[in-house]
């Protein structure tokens, strides 16, 4: 998985550790961030199973594709910082590139935005609900 964090080290440290807890074998973390982040993946004691990209520029199209070239797993699944995934969130996202063969994409979650007085989305998550707890 590919985390991209620039300017939110808090949210990124409570996305650390719901990936760390996945239900799901193997998986890496790649973790492209600012300064701020990467302190925040190294005070998480997360070293052996995150490997991070320092990236300190604001174009998370660049920072993706620095992950991307980083990863070592032959498929390659993108979290928002923001994000707290659901312990299966990965296993239900890979079972949908089991089926059959054919070239496959899946997505799991669902998009929550909180709006403000203005009527823009104020801030958005990514979580998938699942019940396999």
């Amino acid at each position: 998985m590919v985390v991209v964090s620039r300017g939110r080290p808090g949210p990124l440290a409570l996305c650390l550790d719901a990936l760390s807890r996945l239900r799901y074998a193997p998986y890496e973390i790649v973790v492209v961030a600012d300064p701020a982040g990467l302190q925040a993946v190294a005070a998480a004691g997360l070293d052996g199973l995150v490997k991070t990209v320092a990236f300190d520029v604001p174009n998370i199209s660049a920072a993706r594709n620095a992950g991307i070239a980083a990863a070592a797993g032959e498929v390659v699944a993108f979290i928002d910082d923001d994000a707290v995934p659901e312990p299966c969130w990965l296993h239900h996202l890979a079972g949908g590139l089991a089926l059959g063969g054919r070239r496959q994409a899946a997505m799991c979650g669902a998009a929550t935005a909180s709006r403000s007085s203005g009527g823009r989305a104020a801030s958005t998550t990514l979580v998938c609900r699942c019940p396999c707890h």
